[in-house]
């Protein structure tokens, strides 16, 4: 069984617990602003002992699992996959290299260009299944695969946010309408002139920033870490 710590350390922190967080921001931010931060004091050990990390953490993962799928269908396939097709628009000579090192890895030929021409779908799930090799090769916390860790991590982060994208903008919307109505009685205090405007700043970051675009640069990122791993297991053998 998993620890707290577990949940709270690596992967899961920064995946899938961090991109909850960054949505309740608005409302702990508007407490802590406008009330005294002493009153919460008591709900944390309640928290932490109902497994409300644990549940936050599966519950990311689901909904970033889920937006995946529908990014699959915008992107045709992963990177991982697209750069390893003969019709990839990158460098010939690096995709001929690494496809010459995923073959003698798995030890199972990769799709020809006449296949993929052939049976697209069918030459995809046999890149799918030797990237499957490589990743089961190159991760498992190595020194030397260390960034590519943390390009998943990256990736994972990035994905889940913009799966959490809806409910956080309704959690903004219902902050920005309760700054509406305590900025004009603040009576001189700037707490809740603070809160406005670190609630807009926030929204405008998930509006601008927070998009599939934003997604994919990060797969792309991912994608290229694990090719980089695979040159360094063909140097060793």
């Amino acid at each position: 069984m998993s620890s707290l710590q577990d949940v709270l350390t690596g992967y899961s922190l920064r995946a899938r617990l961090y991109p909850a967080l960054l949505v309740a921001l608005p409302v702990v931010a508007l407490i802590l602003i406008t009330w005294d931060p002493q009153n919460l004091e008591a709900f944390w050990p309640l928290f932490a002992s109902l497994g409300v990390p644990f549940l936050t953490s599966s519950v990311v993962r689901s909904r970033g699992k889920k937006l995946e799928r529908s990014l699959l269908v915008r992107w045709e396939r992963f990177p991982t996959t697209r750069l390893l097709r003969a019709d990839d628009s990158g460098n010939p000579t690096i995709r001929e290299r690494r496809r010459e090192q995923l073959t003698a890895l798995t030890g199972q030929p990769l799709p020809s260009e006449d296949e993929e021409l052939k049976d697209s779908p069918s030459a995809d799930q046999r890149y799918e299944a030797a990237v499957r090799t490589l990743i089961a090769r190159t991760h498992g916390g190595q020194q030397d695969h260390y960034l590519l860790g943390e390009e998943n991590a990256s990736y994972g982060f990035r994905r889940n946010l913009l799966a959490l994208k809806p409910v956080a903008l309704i959690v903004l919307v219902v902050c920005l309408g309760v700054d509406g109505m305590l900025v004009p009685n603040a009576n001189g205090s700037l707490r809740p002139l603070a809160a406005l405007g670190l609630h807009l700043v926030l929204a405008g970051v998930w509006l601008l920033v927070i998009r599939p675009p934003w997604v994919l640069e990060a797969a792309e990122d991912y994608a290229k870490s694990l090719y980089d791993g695979l040159e360094r297991l063909s140097q060793r053998n």
